[in-house]
Parts: structure tokens; C-alpha cells; sequence
């Protein structure tokens, strides 16, 4: 019985770490201090990659990205860069006043490719990040209304 037990709690323990190891992060960055961070709130392990970006952006849960930010009080909006301007998908202009209150970070390697075999990061990461805005306006709006 005790055996089970045990053999029962290492495979668990042997799943949960497997697990933690596997989590896709998507990298930002804040546009004040140019620190580099990522979306699960850890220590970054690892170095940025286009192409690995790429494949977190276009295979992400937002909502679940979303909800891991409000645990960790994050209300930052996500923004692409631009060249040397920002761009706020999903946002409209009448509502860029919430991005100089709840402040931003940008996606990493969404400015200037310098490499021929990019892929098409900067639409993966319009996409993600619309919806992701989308929820942040009405989680703020619901706020406000209350």
C-alpha cells in the first residue's frame, strides 16, 4: 500500500513538473526601462526567438493569459511595435486615454525584422493582442460602472 502510494505521488509530482517545464511564454517588453518580461510572471528562462514567439502568439489561450495577468494585478494594455510609434490593436481612439492610466508593454520582436526567414509575427501578434485588449476595456469598463 505504501509502495502505491508513493510510486502514485512521484508520477504526479513527475506530471506537474513536466508541466511547468512545457508552458509557452510570450515575451514584452516595458517601453520605459526596455526590460525584458514575460507572460507567466516567472524569472525568464530562455532566450527570445522569433519563430518560438510566433508559434506562443498564433497557439495562445489570451483568455487564459488574460486571466493570469489579473491574478498578478497587470492591467497593462499589450501593444505592437511600430517603427518608433505604438500601435494598440483593439483600442480605439477615443479610448487611448486608458493606456496613459493602466500604461502598456509591448510585444517583443514586433518592431523591425532584421532576418529574411521571419514569420509573419506582427499579425499573430495583432491578433493577440485585440483580444486581449477587448477583454481589458470591458473588465474596465465594468469597473467604471460600478
Amino acid at each position: 500500500m505504501k509502495r502505491t502510494i508513493i510510486i502514485v505521488s512521484i508520477c504526479i509530482f513527475s506530471v506537474i513538473a513536466n508541466a511547468q517545464k512545457n508552458l509557452r511564454c510570450i515575451f514584452f517588453y516595458d517601453p520605459i526601462t526596455s526590460l525584458s518580461e514575460n507572460d507567466l510572471y516567472q524569472k525568464q528562462s530562455g532566450i527570445f526567438d522569433f519563430i518560438t514567439q510566433y508559434k506562443n502568439l498564433k497557439d495562445a489561450n489570451v483568455s487564459a493569459d488574460f486571466a493570469r495577468a489579473m491574478a498578478h494585478k497587470d492591467a497593462r494594455f499589450v501593444a505592437l511595435s511600430i517603427g518608433k510609434i505604438y500601435s494598440y490593436p483593439g483600442v480605439s481612439p477615443k479610448q487611448e486615454a486608458l493606456i496613459k492610466r493602466y500604461k502598456f508593454k509591448v510585444i517583443q520582436g514586433t518592431g523591425s525584422v532584421k532576418f529574411k526567414k521571419a514569420p509573419p509575427l506582427q499579425s499573430a501578434a495583432a491578433l493577440y493582442a485585440k483580444k486581449y485588449n477587448e477583454m481589458l476595456l470591458r473588465k474596465i469598463n465594468a469597473k467604471d460602472s460600478h
